[in-house]
């Protein structure tokens, strides 16, 4: 037979107080200098990216887990104004503020490179800069954590690109049945301008789009629960693209811009870059382009 510890001396609920055992005191907490409790907080959040608040809170604005609402902005600017730069550096923000993945579409010919269309590695090579140059100067996770978690996909073409996100959610082949696992924080359309638009000579006459197409694809892109970014590049500043049935498409419009202020040590030009944001939020100010993304210039 098994054997039992001995209760009977434990102390019973109907003995008067005065006969119960007195419980000791906890001791008292060491006293601890401010140093101390400091070094004893837990470790610090990654440090966030430099973009310009404004910038922020327009296309990264928190994802309301009650109605779910997500935002569509879009980057316009002209050639070397930094869309695709500022593109990235939202991705490497929005990683170092959630576990969650991005996804990065090319669409067309490589923006901001020379590469042929379908080649993923200029947007991909991009990123990778970005992030070492932010991860050198900052306390930051490894930066291969940070890639592993960057998911490119090149739409080359507009039937491959109509195929993935205006196909049913149900079809094998959309959007809905090819996002990473955990589902992406965001993600970045680069661009529409790039399949689009049949010549960039002439911003105030859009291709011959159905305005329909503009609100199927924005319907499309609602339906997924994170905020998409969209990137078109212009030739004249201050030129919607595709027009006003785009314009009522989005919620939100920065505008990007440079100026030529002189030449620097090597020869080459020196710029000044500016953004506006036109609706969806209220801002405009200076940034620059440094190795860790875009940054406020009056950082």
């Amino acid at each position: 037979m098994a054997a039992f510890a001995d209760l009977s001396n434990l102390p019973s609920a109907s003995q008067p107080p005065s006969k119960r055992p007195k419980l000791s005191p906890p001791p008292p907490p060491v006293p601890r200098t401010a140093l101390e409790l400091l070094l004893a907080q837990p470790a610090s959040p990654p440090s966030p990216t430099a973009i310009p608040a404004p910038l922020l809170a327009c296309c990264l604005p928190p994802v309301n887990p009650l109605s779910g609402d997500v935002r569509l902005s879009e980057i316009v600017g002209t050639a070397g104004s930094g869309k695709t730069n500022l593109s990235l550096s939202l991705c490497l923000s929005s990683l170092l503020s959630s576990p969650s993945p991005v996804l990065y579409l090319t669409c067309g010919v490589e923006a901001g490179g020379s590469a042929a269309a379908g080649d993923v590695t200029p947007a991909i090579q991009r990123f990778e800069r970005i992030v070492r140059g932010h991860c050198g100067e900052h306390d930051a996770p490894p930066a291969s954590s940070l890639l592993a978690r960057f998911h490119h996909m090149s739409l080359s073409d507009t039937d491959s690109f109509e195929a993935v996100l205006l196909s049913p959610p149900d079809d094998p082949g959309s959007i809905h049945r090819l996002l990473p696992t955990p589902l992406p924080g965001l993600m970045v359309v680069d661009s529409l301008a790039g399949l689009y638009r049949s010549s960039y000579s002439d911003d105030a006459a859009p291709s011959q789009i159905p305005p329909s197409f503009f609100f199927r694809l924005s319907a499309s892109l609602r339906t997924l629960p994170f905020h998409t970014v969209l990137i078109n590049q212009v030739k004249r500043e201050a030129t919607p693209c595709f027009g006003l049935p785009w314009s009522c498409c989005v919620n939100a419009r920065v505008a990007l811009r440079r100026h030529l202020v002189g030449g620097d040590s090597t020869g080459g030009s020196k710029f000044k870059r500016y953004y506006k944001i036109e609706f969806g939020g209220e801002g405009e100010g200076e940034y620059r382009i440094e190795e860790g993304g875009v940054v406020d210039a009056g950082e």
